[in-house]
């Protein structure tokens, strides 16, 4: 990079040469300072270019090549300088400016850092800095011991905080405290479906990535040029290239993967438990990349190491003590156990147990504190084990030390104690005790804006980040977009126009359930997009509670999204029934029916995402989903005509919009021309009629009010959904859980009554008693019904012929055994779901839109190159086999054991120990102290030591971690090595080669192993320990459970003061329509709430279970049948609820025998919509799909059979 006479700035690539790097061509000194001085007159002669943003970055960079165009300059060698604008890097050249800003092959940052530091350094200037202070903090909770603690049924905390904080001096409510520092959790919450590098950009856009450098390198290129300073070209270009802003990719981007070891997976996606991506190691990189490709240099890094092998761990944490020694950075990290290695590098040590500060002070002194105490390290333990034990009541003892007092535990406050009195405690008192000094502070180092970005900036990145993610769920939206089509074909045949004419008030009626339908199916089309948005909420509180973007900015990008698919879908449902049922032919009415569908669709996707964002939790909104559907559907005017709503109802007709919506199309369709000809018994058209009969309105105006009344729904819906995603948090919090007795475990019931002398029960304890229910010689009878005036036979009979319903009694039993069949046979296909279905999870290669703008995966390179196709995951290294056969090593005798008279001189430590290392296989070298382990790991290292080229170990150097650096790929590209060929051609190799032939042979006498059986239980023991653990979890699942059991009371009673008393008129057969609507109702609304709420559940158990079956646990058929069963006491209880309070409020006969098969015929409906909804779930492979499948299944089959009720 350099500088122009006329203030611009450039910076090139050397593209001529093979090495792909800054350097210059020549070597002599003279040569190389003439062609510096050429190169800073072709940039003095460059034309001016306009600064970006306030700073003066150019807009133009240099790029030397053997083609000359554009603005160019010549040089001596041939090659000429070509200006290309700095915000059109491509990834190329972001990926090269990285590398050569590195300048090493290996995972590690410091020649980067050191370089800018001494930068900084030569011109005077300081980066900003911020200290954090802590004083006397005081965190409560209210804490339940025991089972009290657990998440149970009848279990179903507030945190309290004192103390001071400051950052730099001031509180937290005086600056931004979310932007100012980060905090990387220890759970990986991503977007599943979106790349390593697609996640990294979107962090690096939101926080302001360019904030970094763009702060000070106005003032660094004037102090430059004022001193004639001449800075680094690669390290000019990558902070020039960094402080660009507005870019979708950025450099700080690259350079994270980077040193995070990244690089390799940067186009794989995230992935989750049911889609294959990236490692779990690799993911929990990615969470700590996430908030650190950002300009933030305040970081509290919760267990970042999780999931890491120590190698990474070391490697990741040596760069961010880079960070904080060069970059004057404030970084605070919690590590579980790290090892020595890792240990060793940090600066200053806090100790925290049982809530108590321990030990606050540099890392090298915190032995000796622990010895002032009486504690003693021993030889050869690591500091962070000894540290993690020695406050332990169960460890303190072995590390005891002092000779002149017997051992006694010394409480965890004591310590405190201790460390408060001790020259480090007073030490930190003293720091605390000084006042900040504000003025030596620089006022940038603190946030004074909640975002990083401008709101237009945040809605643009959202907006990007929606159509790829839409774009990745594009099966899910053309599934749907199908569903649509199929549905329309299917209403299409029911309605068929050949069989309807605009002739009488039945045909009227017939048209205007198909109307209904359609509104009513487009409704249930949003019901998908609530698991989508459940799914979506982890990340975005996350990046919400870290100032990545407001509320609003992902709400409106997400809705008007769905304004496309909106359209599309009502174009479709349009086109495929508007003119095959024959509804008015009318061009406008055409357009009209249109414009009402996509206007009730978008207030139906309003409607669940505003119930998403309030839940919660997916079953929370499942449940309170369905709820919504129930009383919008029953006061829509169409189950229940507005005249005959009970007074307490009707102000719910008029907040229902599906009321608007169905006004609207009965408006837009019989006013039309047709069905004005005058009824054969009045002067009134039969659309009219229709129209007064129904209760609708017959003003024309009434379809624009339902137009308008729907569209501000769903403004304000969307709305709703804003304000709960900016002021609601996640509703599940970790709890603490103490337990009774700290000093034993619980023993179960079945262990205490087995040694009190009691005999051992086999089998689940049952919370009630079991009861045999029999039934013998049942005989039934009914009065004799009053008949109708014009003939013998009675109103039932009469309805019955009328429904085309059979008369004979017998039909009842057929329908119980259906409904048992059905329940049977979904429960049999989850079982055969669960055995031969497994996960959906393969690996993807991502391809980018642009090809030139990013580079394809290296399995597509590898496919290009003429490589056959590899199935699995790309690993960024040579998987390798280590082996070890009959390894001896012996040592010197140790003096001490020379004096005690053993004659041998060498001692031996290890004897014909062989073995093997497998990829793929994960394997621990246990024993007990003394055993030699240490020394395996020695001998191990020491054959890589005997390798030409590869580094020695350190002394007290872990072996594990030193043979994990020593065998990168850097290493090998280093060294021009392969580890595998060396391997190959050792003489390690060919002795396992020719161990393995002899091992190959069985010896005599050997027989081949064998099992009697699959699984170590039997299949009723599986079935019981499954039936345990299901029990266990339901039991401990309230938001489930609890949530259903409060949604059926409610739903009950809605249902019943809905339906106030319609049971008991039953005079003329429109009271019997009304009564059978309201027993269809009853039926049908909790049982689509079960097989939506069950399916969270199930979804969450399925990956589990495929896990467990693949150890060989237990069969699919045991793991099914505990499955279905677990359900049925919380059916029963559900059943009992809602069968009394509906059987009563409606005013059903109250006769003993009705009441009983009124519960059963509950029993079994909600039965059968819950195994419903579990096949679902085993048939799909994801929630989503389950969802979208099962309640437009339960569309079809549901309205379809209400409609047709209504509509004679």
């Amino acid at each position: 990079m350099a500088a122009a006479s006329n203030g611009s700035e450039y910076f090139e690539f050397d593209v001529e040469t093979g090495r792909e790097s800054f350097a210059r061509p020549s070597n002599a000194d003279t040569v190389e300072q003439d062609e510096e001085d050429l190169r800073w007159a072709a940039i003095g002669r460059l034309p001016s270019q306009r600064h970006v943003g306030s700073s003066s970055l150019g807009t133009t960079i240099l790029r030397r090549s053997q083609t000359q165009s554009q603005t160019t300059c010549g040089y001596a060698d041939g090659n000429v300088v070509q200006t290309i604008d700095v915000k059109k890097l491509d990834r190329a050249d972001r990926e090269m400016l990285v590398r050569q800003a590195l300048a090493t092959s290996d995972q590690d940052n410091y020649k980067l850092l050191s370089a800018i530091k001494e930068r900084l350094d030569r011109v005077g200037m300081e980066v900003p800095k911020i200290e954090v202070r802590f004083e006397n903090l005081n965190i409560e909770a209210d804490v339940q011991a025991g089972t009290r603690a657990l998440p149970t049924l009848v279990n179903v905390s507030r945190d309290f905080k004192t103390g001071n904080i400051t950052y730099n001096g001031e509180n937290l409510d005086e600056f931004h405290v979310k932007r100012t520092s980060a905090y990387i959790s220890q759970t990986d919450n991503h977007i599943a479906e979106l790349t390593v590098r697609e996640t990294l950009d979107f962090a690096a856009r939101c926080q302001g990535a360019n904030e970094g450098f763009a702060g000070y390198m106005k003032d660094l290129t004037r102090l430059e040029k004022e001193r004639g300073i001449r800075p680094s070209s690669e390290i000019d270009a990558f902070m020039k290239a960094a402080s660009v802003k507005g870019e979708k990719h950025s450099v700080s981007t690259d350079y994270v993967l980077r040193v995070l070891g990244l690089d390799v997976c940067s186009d794989t996606i995230v992935g989750n438990d049911m889609m294959r991506g990236v490692s779990g190691g690799q993911r929990k990189r990615v969470t700590t990349g996430e908030m650190t490709v950002g300009p933030r240099k305040t970081l509290f890094m919760d267990e970042i190491s999780t999931g890491l092998d120590s190698s990474t761990t070391f490697q990741i944490v040596k760069c961010i003590r880079n960070f904080v020694h060069l970059m004057d950075a404030t970084v605070l990290m919690a590590l579980l156990q790290p090892a020595p290695e890792t240990f060793d590098l940090f600066d200053d040590l806090i100790l925290l147990s049982e809530g108590y500060m321990v030990y606050q002070g540099p890392r090298q002194e915190v032995v000796g504190f622990f010895e002032s105490l009486g504690f003693r390290l021993p030889p050869r333990k690591g500091v962070a084990d000894f540290l993690q034990e020695v406050t332990s009541k169960k460890d303190q003892a072995q590390y005891w030390a002092d000779p002149s007092k017997p051992y006694q535990f010394i409480p965890v406050s004591d310590i405190a104690a201790a460390f408060r009195n001790s020259q480090y405690g007073h030490a930190t008192d003293s720091k605390l005790a000084t006042p900040f000094d504000k003025s030596s502070a620089d006022p940038s180092a603190l946030c004074r804006t909640k975002f990083a970005i401008s709101g237009w900036e945040n809605l643009k990145a959202c907006f990007e980040r929606e159509i790829l993610l839409i774009n990745r769920h594009r099966f899910l939206y053309t599934f749907r977009t199908c569903q649509v089509a199929f549905v329309g074909f299917v209403t299409a045949t029911v309605f068929l126009r050949t069989r309807l004419h605009p002739t009488n008030e039945q045909f009227g009626n017939e048209y205007l359930s198909c109307l209904f339908f359609g509104l009513v199916h487009m409704m249930f089309n949003g019901f998908s997009e609530l698991p989508l948005m459940i799914s979506r909420l982890p990340v975005f509180y996350k990046q919400r509670d870290n100032s990545f973007h407001p509320a609003w900015s992902w709400s409106i990008a997400s809705w008007l999204l769905r304004v496309p698919y909106s359209v599309l879908e009502a174009v479709v449902w349009t086109c495929v029934v508007y003119y095959s049922v024959g509804l008015a032919p009318s061009p406008g009415r055409f357009f009209r029916y249109m414009l009402l569908l996509f206007s009730v669709h978008q207030m139906a996707l309003g409607l669940f995402r505003m119930m998403a964002s309030l839940a919660r939790d997916m079953v929370i909104a499942n449940t309170f989903g369905s709820a919504a559907i129930l009383i919008v559907f029953l006061l829509g005017g169409f189950v229940i005509p507005k005249a005959d709503i009970k007074p307490w109802w009707v102000w719910g007709f008029w907040v229902s919009p599906l009321s608007y919506g169905q006004r609207a199309i009965a408006v837009n369709e019989f006013t039309a021309t047709r069905w004005m000809t005058p009824f054969a018994i009045s002067d009134t058209s039969i659309g009219f009629n229709l129209l007064k009969i129904r209760s609708f309105p017959t003003n024309d105006n009434w379809y624009w009010v339902g137009i308008a009344v729907l569209i501000g729904y769903a403004v304000l819906f969307n709305n709703v959904v804003t304000l709960a995603l900016a002021y609601l948090n996640p509703l599940r919090k970790p709890r603490a859980v103490v337990l009774d007795d700290p000093n034993e475990e619980t023993k179960t019931a079945l262990m205490s009554d087995s040694k009190q002398g009691k005999s051992e029960k086999k089998g689940m304890i049952l919370p009630f008693q079991p009861l045999t229910m029999t039934f013998h010689n049942v005989n039934y009878y009914v009065d004799m019904p009053k008949p109708f005036a014009i003939s013998d036979t009675s109103i039932g009979f009469n309805l019955l012929k009328i429904r085309s319903f059979p008369t004979n009694d017998n039909w009842y039993w057929v329908g119980i055994a259906v409904l048992i069949g059905y329940a049977v046979l979904f429960n049999n296909v989850v079982t055969l779901a669960l055995a031969y279905l497994n996960p959906l999870r393969k690996p993807r290669a991502v391809v980018l839109d642009d090809p030139n703008e990013e580079t394809k995966t290296a399995l597509m390179s590898d496919s290009k190159q003429g490589k056959s196709e590899k199935k699995g995951m790309i690993l960024p290294f040579q998987p390798l086999t280590m082996t070890f056969h009959n390894v001896n090593y012996y040592v010197d005798m140790p003096k001490e054991m020379r004096s005690q008279g053993v004659p041998e001189t060498r001692l031996q430590l290890l004897t014909n120990v062989s073995g093997v290392f497998s990829p793929g296989v994960l394997t621990a070298l246990v024993g007990s102290s003394g055993a030699g382990k240490t020394t395996l790991m020695d001998v191990l290292a020491d054959y890589f030591q005997g390798i030409h080229g590869v580094p020695a170990i350190s002394s007290g150097y872990n072996p594990a971690t030193w043979m994990l650096e020593v065998t990168t790929p850097a290493l090998e590209e280093k060294y021009n090595m392969e580890f595998a060929d060396l391997y190959k051609n050792s003489d390690q190799f060919r002795g396992v080669e020719t161990n393995i032939k002899q091992l190959s042979v069985p010896p005599e006498g050997s027989e081949p192993i064998s099992f009697t059986s699959r699984y170590s239980q039997s299949q009723p023991s599986q079935f019981l320990l499954c039936l345990w653990k299901q029990n266990l979890v339901y039991w401990r699942s309230p938001e489930y459970n609890l949530v259903r059991l409060v949604f059926t009371t409610i739903a009950a009673l809605i249902l019943g003061t809905v339906f106030w008393d319609i049971g008991s008129k039953r005079t003329s057969s429109q009271d019997l329509i009304t009564v059978m609507g309201a027993l269809y109702s009853a039926c049908l609304f909790l049982g689509v709430s079960n097989a939506s709420s069950v399916q969270p559940v199930v979804s969450i158990e399925r990956t589990v279970f495929y896990r467990e079956k693949a150890a060989g646990m237990y069969a699919p058929i045991p793991y099914a049948a505990a499955q279905g069963l677990v359900e049925v006491p919380y059916i029963l209880t559900q059943t009992i609820l809602y069968g009394v309070i509906t059987y009563f409020t409606i005013g059903f006969e109250r006769t003993l025998s009705k009441f009983v098969l009124y519960l059963v015929f509950m029993f079994l409906t909600f039965t059968y919509f819950t195994f419903y909804g579990m096949m679902a779930v085993g048939f799909t492979p994801n929630q989503h799909l389950a969802a979208n499948n099962g309640i437009r299944t339960d569309d079809v089959i549901g309205y379809a059979l209400i409609i047709a009720m209504y509509s004679k």
